[in-house]
Protein backbone atom coordinates (compact mmCIF):
# COMPACT_ATOMS: atom_id res chain seq x y z
CA UNK A 1 0.00 0.00 0.00
CA UNK A 2 1.12 3.44 -0.83
CA UNK A 3 1.05 5.78 2.03
CA UNK A 4 1.37 9.41 1.82
CA UNK A 5 3.51 11.16 4.68
CA UNK A 6 3.56 9.37 7.52
CA UNK A 7 0.76 6.09 8.58
CA UNK A 8 0.78 7.35 12.21
CA UNK A 9 -0.19 10.65 11.15
CA UNK A 10 -3.25 9.40 9.61
CA UNK A 11 -3.83 7.06 12.78
CA UNK A 12 -3.70 9.80 14.83
CA UNK A 13 -6.08 12.22 13.36
CA UNK A 14 -8.28 9.16 12.34
CA UNK A 15 -8.71 8.52 16.21
CA UNK A 16 -9.35 12.06 17.20
CA UNK A 17 -11.63 12.52 14.70
CA UNK A 18 -13.35 9.45 15.67
CA UNK A 19 -13.45 10.47 19.43
CA UNK A 20 -13.13 14.25 19.80
CA UNK A 21 -16.85 13.83 21.06
CA UNK A 22 -15.23 13.73 24.76
CA UNK A 23 -14.58 16.70 24.62
CA UNK A 24 -18.26 17.82 24.70
CA UNK A 25 -17.75 16.52 28.33
CA UNK A 26 -16.02 19.73 29.18
CA UNK A 27 -18.26 22.35 26.68
CA UNK A 28 -21.96 21.41 27.52
CA UNK A 29 -24.44 20.87 25.12
CA UNK A 30 -22.99 19.37 22.15
CA UNK A 31 -26.56 20.60 20.09
CA UNK A 32 -25.34 24.01 20.51
CA UNK A 33 -24.28 25.40 17.39
CA UNK A 34 -22.17 28.07 19.50
CA UNK A 35 -20.26 25.30 20.93
CA UNK A 36 -16.34 26.02 19.61
CA UNK A 37 -15.94 22.27 20.15
CA UNK A 38 -17.99 21.21 16.73
CA UNK A 39 -15.33 22.81 14.94
CA UNK A 40 -12.13 20.34 15.74
CA UNK A 41 -14.65 18.12 13.49
CA UNK A 42 -14.45 19.72 10.48
CA UNK A 43 -10.60 20.97 10.86
CA UNK A 44 -9.43 17.06 11.85
CA UNK A 45 -11.14 15.57 8.72
CA UNK A 46 -9.78 18.63 6.21
CA UNK A 47 -6.35 17.67 8.13
CA UNK A 48 -7.15 13.47 7.31
CA UNK A 49 -8.39 13.90 3.58
CA UNK A 50 -6.62 17.54 1.93
CA UNK A 51 -3.46 14.76 0.99
CA UNK A 52 -5.08 11.68 -0.21
CA UNK A 53 -7.26 13.29 -2.43
CA UNK A 54 -4.85 15.73 -4.31
CA UNK A 55 -2.69 12.54 -5.04
CA UNK A 56 -5.53 10.50 -6.02
CA UNK A 57 -5.82 8.75 -9.31
CA UNK A 58 -8.68 7.10 -11.37
CA UNK A 59 -7.87 3.59 -11.25
CA UNK A 60 -10.92 1.44 -11.39
CA UNK A 61 -14.50 1.34 -12.54
CA UNK A 62 -15.57 2.17 -9.13
CA UNK A 63 -13.78 5.64 -8.76
CA UNK A 64 -16.17 6.76 -12.17
CA UNK A 65 -18.87 5.80 -10.35
CA UNK A 66 -17.63 7.99 -7.29
CA UNK A 67 -16.94 10.41 -9.36
CA UNK A 68 -20.12 10.17 -10.94
CA UNK A 69 -22.26 10.48 -7.58
CA UNK A 70 -19.68 13.34 -6.52
CA UNK A 71 -21.00 15.85 -9.46
CA UNK A 72 -24.26 14.90 -9.16
CA UNK A 73 -24.32 16.47 -5.76
CA UNK A 74 -22.32 19.32 -6.70
CA UNK A 75 -25.17 19.67 -9.60
CA UNK A 76 -27.89 19.49 -6.99
CA UNK A 77 -26.23 22.15 -4.48
CA UNK A 78 -26.14 24.51 -7.34
CA UNK A 79 -29.71 23.79 -8.47
CA UNK A 80 -30.71 24.22 -4.54
CA UNK A 81 -29.16 27.39 -4.30
CA UNK A 82 -31.39 28.38 -7.65
CA UNK A 83 -33.96 27.27 -6.48
CA UNK A 84 -33.65 29.37 -3.03
CA UNK A 85 -33.35 25.96 -0.76
CA UNK A 86 -30.28 25.59 1.53
CA UNK A 87 -28.04 23.24 0.12
CA UNK A 88 -26.82 22.26 3.97
CA UNK A 89 -28.22 18.72 3.56
CA UNK A 90 -26.35 18.16 0.30
CA UNK A 91 -23.07 18.72 2.03
CA UNK A 92 -23.80 17.20 4.53
CA UNK A 93 -23.87 14.20 1.97
CA UNK A 94 -20.58 15.49 0.13
CA UNK A 95 -18.70 15.53 2.95
CA UNK A 96 -18.19 11.86 4.73
CA UNK A 97 -17.64 10.90 0.50
CA UNK A 98 -13.89 12.57 1.20
CA UNK A 99 -13.01 9.78 3.61
CA UNK A 100 -13.56 6.91 0.73
CA UNK A 101 -9.90 8.04 -0.31
CA UNK A 102 -8.91 7.04 2.79
CA UNK A 103 -7.48 3.50 1.41
CA UNK A 104 -4.20 4.61 -0.24
CA UNK A 105 -3.10 6.00 3.00
CA UNK A 106 -4.53 4.30 5.73
CA UNK A 107 -3.93 0.37 6.45
CA UNK A 108 -7.23 -1.87 7.19
CA UNK A 109 -5.54 -3.10 10.25
CA UNK A 110 -4.97 0.64 11.90
CA UNK A 111 -8.71 1.25 10.90
CA UNK A 112 -9.37 -1.88 13.23
CA UNK A 113 -7.33 -0.80 16.28
CA UNK A 114 -8.46 2.60 15.99
CA UNK A 115 -12.19 1.23 16.03
CA UNK A 116 -11.17 -1.05 18.89
CA UNK A 117 -9.48 1.80 21.47
CA UNK A 118 -12.77 4.03 20.02
CA UNK A 119 -15.20 1.57 21.87
CA UNK A 120 -13.04 1.13 24.65
CA UNK A 121 -13.43 5.28 25.12
CA UNK A 122 -17.02 4.99 24.74
CA UNK A 123 -17.87 2.88 26.87
CA UNK A 124 -15.68 4.69 29.42
CA UNK A 125 -17.60 7.71 29.00
CA UNK A 126 -21.15 5.93 28.99
CA UNK A 127 -20.20 4.72 32.18
CA UNK A 128 -19.38 8.16 33.70
CA UNK A 129 -22.05 9.79 32.08
CA UNK A 130 -24.53 6.85 33.52
CA UNK A 131 -23.01 7.18 36.88
CA UNK A 132 -22.22 10.92 37.52
CA UNK A 133 -23.34 13.16 34.51
CA UNK A 134 -26.77 12.16 33.43
CA UNK A 135 -27.77 15.66 32.50
CA UNK A 136 -25.68 15.23 29.31
CA UNK A 137 -28.15 13.35 28.24
CA UNK A 138 -31.12 14.80 29.57
CA UNK A 139 -33.05 15.28 26.39
CA UNK A 140 -33.36 11.87 25.42
CA UNK A 141 -34.75 11.00 28.90
CA UNK A 142 -37.90 10.82 28.57
CA UNK A 143 -38.17 7.15 27.93
CA UNK A 144 -35.35 6.87 30.39
CA UNK A 145 -31.91 7.16 30.93
CA UNK A 146 -30.14 6.84 27.33
CA UNK A 147 -26.25 7.32 26.91
CA UNK A 148 -24.55 9.45 24.70
CA UNK A 149 -21.21 8.93 25.58
CA UNK A 150 -19.12 10.86 23.05
CA UNK A 151 -21.35 11.07 20.58
CA UNK A 152 -24.35 13.36 19.69
CA UNK A 153 -27.28 11.10 20.29
CA UNK A 154 -28.00 7.33 21.41
CA UNK A 155 -28.53 5.66 18.08
CA UNK A 156 -25.65 7.42 16.48
CA UNK A 157 -23.73 6.13 19.98
CA UNK A 158 -24.81 2.61 19.34
CA UNK A 159 -25.43 2.29 15.99
CA UNK A 160 -21.35 3.56 15.27
CA UNK A 161 -20.48 0.86 18.56
CA UNK A 162 -22.06 -1.96 16.48
CA UNK A 163 -20.98 -0.91 12.68
CA UNK A 164 -17.13 -1.15 14.74
CA UNK A 165 -17.83 -4.48 15.78
CA UNK A 166 -18.78 -5.91 12.27
CA UNK A 167 -15.89 -4.85 11.01
CA UNK A 168 -13.84 -6.65 14.19
CA UNK A 169 -15.84 -9.64 14.05
CA UNK A 170 -15.30 -10.06 10.24
CA UNK A 171 -11.60 -9.84 10.16
CA UNK A 172 -9.05 -12.43 11.12
CA UNK A 173 -6.99 -10.21 12.58
CA UNK A 174 -5.19 -10.46 16.12
CA UNK A 175 -6.98 -6.97 17.46
CA UNK A 176 -10.07 -8.13 17.83
CA UNK A 177 -8.86 -12.11 18.91
CA UNK A 178 -6.90 -11.21 21.55
CA UNK A 179 -9.32 -9.73 23.19
CA UNK A 180 -12.79 -10.05 21.53
CA UNK A 181 -14.39 -10.69 25.08
CA UNK A 182 -13.79 -7.55 26.56
CA UNK A 183 -14.79 -6.09 23.13
CA UNK A 184 -18.09 -7.92 22.88
CA UNK A 185 -18.98 -6.92 26.91
CA UNK A 186 -18.09 -3.23 26.14
CA UNK A 187 -19.96 -3.12 23.05
CA UNK A 188 -23.01 -4.96 24.97
CA UNK A 189 -22.54 -2.11 27.69
CA UNK A 190 -22.80 0.60 25.55
CA UNK A 191 -25.60 -0.62 23.66
CA UNK A 192 -27.68 -1.29 26.90
CA UNK A 193 -26.75 1.90 28.50
CA UNK A 194 -27.10 3.72 25.03
CA UNK A 195 -30.85 2.59 25.26
CA UNK A 196 -31.08 2.05 21.20
CA UNK A 197 -33.06 -0.60 19.95
CA UNK A 198 -31.85 -0.50 16.66
CA UNK A 199 -28.29 -1.10 18.14
CA UNK A 200 -29.25 -3.67 20.05
CA UNK A 201 -30.99 -5.72 17.06
CA UNK A 202 -27.51 -4.99 15.41
CA UNK A 203 -25.20 -6.21 18.75
CA UNK A 204 -27.52 -9.72 18.84
CA UNK A 205 -27.21 -10.07 15.39
CA UNK A 206 -23.40 -9.77 15.66
CA UNK A 207 -23.32 -11.49 19.02
CA UNK A 208 -24.91 -14.45 18.13
CA UNK A 209 -22.83 -14.70 14.82
CA UNK A 210 -20.09 -14.46 16.91
CA UNK A 211 -21.21 -17.46 19.20
CA UNK A 212 -21.26 -19.58 15.75
CA UNK A 213 -17.52 -18.89 14.70
CA UNK A 214 -16.82 -20.22 18.31
CA UNK A 215 -18.98 -23.06 18.19
CA UNK A 216 -17.90 -23.85 14.57
CA UNK A 217 -13.84 -23.51 15.11
CA UNK A 218 -14.01 -26.21 18.14
CA UNK A 219 -14.32 -29.23 16.04
CA UNK A 220 -13.14 -31.63 18.56
CA UNK A 221 -15.53 -30.89 21.01
CA UNK A 222 -18.41 -33.15 21.35
CA UNK A 223 -21.79 -32.66 19.71
CA UNK A 224 -23.46 -32.59 23.35
CA UNK A 225 -21.04 -29.93 24.29
CA UNK A 226 -21.88 -27.78 21.41
CA UNK A 227 -25.91 -28.33 21.77
CA UNK A 228 -25.22 -27.03 25.30
CA UNK A 229 -22.74 -24.06 24.84
CA UNK A 230 -25.08 -22.75 21.94
CA UNK A 231 -28.34 -23.08 24.15
CA UNK A 232 -26.54 -21.42 26.80
CA UNK A 233 -25.19 -18.73 24.90
CA UNK A 234 -28.53 -18.74 22.56
CA UNK A 235 -30.20 -18.24 26.31
CA UNK A 236 -27.68 -15.05 27.23
CA UNK A 237 -28.26 -13.54 24.09
CA UNK A 238 -32.06 -13.27 24.60
CA UNK A 239 -31.34 -12.55 28.65
CA UNK A 240 -29.46 -9.67 26.93
CA UNK A 241 -31.80 -8.09 24.37
CA UNK A 242 -34.22 -8.54 27.18
CA UNK A 243 -32.34 -6.32 29.68
CA UNK A 244 -31.49 -3.93 26.68
CA UNK A 245 -35.61 -2.48 27.41
CA UNK A 246 -36.38 -3.26 30.74
CA UNK A 247 -34.38 -1.75 32.38
CA UNK A 248 -37.02 0.22 34.34
CA UNK A 249 -35.55 4.17 35.09
CA UNK A 250 -32.28 3.49 34.18
CA UNK A 251 -32.08 2.97 30.39
CA UNK A 252 -35.05 3.24 27.61
CA UNK A 253 -38.22 1.99 28.78
CA UNK A 254 -39.87 -0.62 26.63
CA UNK A 255 -42.70 1.32 26.14
CA UNK A 256 -40.64 3.74 24.03
CA UNK A 257 -40.80 0.81 21.21
CA UNK A 258 -44.55 0.68 21.49
CA UNK A 259 -47.23 0.90 19.14
CA UNK A 260 -46.94 4.68 19.01
CA UNK A 261 -43.34 4.33 17.57
CA UNK A 262 -44.23 2.13 15.37
CA UNK A 263 -47.68 4.20 14.16
CA UNK A 264 -45.07 7.16 14.12
CA UNK A 265 -42.94 5.81 11.65
CA UNK A 266 -45.90 4.28 9.55
CA UNK A 267 -47.35 7.91 8.96
CA UNK A 268 -44.22 9.59 7.70
CA UNK A 269 -43.73 6.63 5.55
CA UNK A 270 -47.34 7.35 3.87
CA UNK A 271 -46.66 11.25 4.25
CA UNK A 272 -44.13 10.64 1.99
CA UNK A 273 -45.36 8.55 -0.37
CA UNK A 274 -47.93 11.41 -0.72
CA UNK A 275 -45.75 13.99 -0.85
CA UNK A 276 -42.96 12.83 -3.31
CA UNK A 277 -45.75 12.42 -5.65
CA UNK A 278 -45.28 16.37 -6.75
CA UNK A 279 -41.67 15.62 -7.49
CA UNK A 280 -40.60 12.08 -7.90
CA UNK A 281 -36.80 13.01 -8.94
CA UNK A 282 -36.58 15.82 -6.20
CA UNK A 283 -38.90 15.70 -3.61
CA UNK A 284 -37.00 18.37 -1.76
CA UNK A 285 -38.05 21.26 -4.54
CA UNK A 286 -42.04 21.04 -3.84
CA UNK A 287 -41.74 20.09 -0.20
CA UNK A 288 -39.07 21.59 1.97
CA UNK A 289 -39.89 20.45 5.24
CA UNK A 290 -39.77 16.79 4.36
CA UNK A 291 -37.76 14.30 7.23
CA UNK A 292 -37.89 10.46 7.86
CA UNK A 293 -36.15 8.39 9.89
CA UNK A 294 -34.90 5.85 7.26
CA UNK A 295 -31.62 6.95 5.58
CA UNK A 296 -33.45 5.55 2.40
CA UNK A 297 -36.35 7.87 2.23
CA UNK A 298 -34.02 10.83 3.93
CA UNK A 299 -31.97 10.28 0.84
CA UNK A 300 -34.44 10.55 -1.15
CA UNK A 301 -35.80 13.26 -0.22
CA UNK A 302 -32.11 15.91 0.32
CA UNK A 303 -30.78 14.40 -2.76
CA UNK A 304 -33.34 13.14 -4.87
CA UNK A 305 -33.95 10.10 -6.45
CA UNK A 306 -30.75 9.92 -8.72
CA UNK A 307 -28.92 10.14 -5.20
CA UNK A 308 -30.67 7.61 -3.53
CA UNK A 309 -30.13 5.31 -6.92
CA UNK A 310 -26.35 5.97 -6.64
CA UNK A 311 -26.09 5.21 -2.89
CA UNK A 312 -27.97 1.86 -3.50
CA UNK A 313 -26.15 0.72 -6.37
CA UNK A 314 -22.96 1.33 -3.97
CA UNK A 315 -24.59 -0.67 -1.13
CA UNK A 316 -25.56 -3.51 -3.84
CA UNK A 317 -22.27 -3.35 -5.49
CA UNK A 318 -20.46 -3.65 -2.02
CA UNK A 319 -22.93 -6.48 -1.34
CA UNK A 320 -22.00 -8.19 -4.85
CA UNK A 321 -18.67 -8.14 -4.00
CA UNK A 322 -18.39 -9.37 -0.39
CA UNK A 323 -20.62 -12.39 -1.47
CA UNK A 324 -18.44 -13.52 -4.63
CA UNK A 325 -15.08 -12.30 -3.69
CA UNK A 326 -13.13 -14.44 -0.25
CA UNK A 327 -10.96 -11.19 0.30
CA UNK A 328 -13.71 -9.14 1.13
CA UNK A 329 -16.33 -11.52 2.80
CA UNK A 330 -14.35 -9.65 6.01
CA UNK A 331 -17.21 -6.69 5.27
CA UNK A 332 -20.16 -8.49 5.26
CA UNK A 333 -21.56 -7.98 8.57
CA UNK A 334 -20.72 -4.22 8.11
CA UNK A 335 -22.89 -4.33 5.14
CA UNK A 336 -25.82 -6.43 6.50
CA UNK A 337 -25.64 -4.23 9.51
CA UNK A 338 -25.85 -0.92 7.53
CA UNK A 339 -28.65 -2.22 5.57
CA UNK A 340 -30.81 -2.97 9.00
CA UNK A 341 -29.26 0.45 10.77
CA UNK A 342 -30.31 2.71 7.34
CA UNK A 343 -34.23 1.47 7.79
CA UNK A 344 -34.24 3.39 11.14
CA UNK A 345 -31.71 5.89 11.02
CA UNK A 346 -30.39 8.91 8.46
CA UNK A 347 -27.03 7.06 8.37
CA UNK A 348 -25.46 8.22 5.36
CA UNK A 349 -24.77 11.81 6.29
CA UNK A 350 -24.05 11.83 10.04
CA UNK A 351 -20.86 12.06 12.60
CA UNK A 352 -19.30 9.63 12.38
CA UNK A 353 -21.24 6.68 11.10
CA UNK A 354 -21.47 8.35 7.37
CA UNK A 355 -17.37 8.56 7.06
CA UNK A 356 -16.90 5.21 8.71
CA UNK A 357 -19.38 3.71 5.73
CA UNK A 358 -17.46 5.84 3.39
CA UNK A 359 -14.12 4.67 4.25
CA UNK A 360 -15.17 0.69 4.36
CA UNK A 361 -16.72 1.25 0.76
CA UNK A 362 -13.05 2.81 -0.68
CA UNK A 363 -11.63 -0.92 1.09
CA UNK A 364 -14.43 -3.07 -0.57
CA UNK A 365 -13.59 -1.40 -3.87
CA UNK A 366 -10.01 -1.00 -3.36
CA UNK A 367 -8.25 -2.78 -6.50
CA UNK A 368 -7.64 -6.33 -5.70
CA UNK A 369 -3.66 -6.14 -6.19
CA UNK A 370 -3.98 -3.76 -3.32
CA UNK A 371 -6.46 -5.72 -1.20
CA UNK A 372 -3.67 -8.26 0.09
CA UNK A 373 -1.78 -5.32 1.33
CA UNK A 374 -4.52 -3.86 3.35
CA UNK A 375 -6.13 -7.48 4.64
Amino acid sequence: MKILLSEYYYQVLLFFFFSHGALYFLSGDVYNPENPIKIFKYILALLIVSVPIVKSKIQSISYLMLFGFLSYLIFTIVLYFLQGLSAFPVITFLMPVSFFFLVDTLKYESLLKILKFVIYLSTFFSLIEFVFLKSISERFSSTGFRSISIFVNPNNFAIFISLSLSLLLGSASNVYKNSRFFILGCCAISVVLSGSMTGAVLFFILFLAQMFVIVRTKAKVKVYYKIALVALLGFTALSFLSLSINLGSYVRKADSVGMDNVTARIDYLQHFITDVAGNLIYPLINQPDMYADNAFIYAWINIGFIGLSFILLILFSMLYLAVMNKSKRKYLYFILCIFLSALTTNIFNIWPIAYLFWLVVGYVFYKPIADKQVA
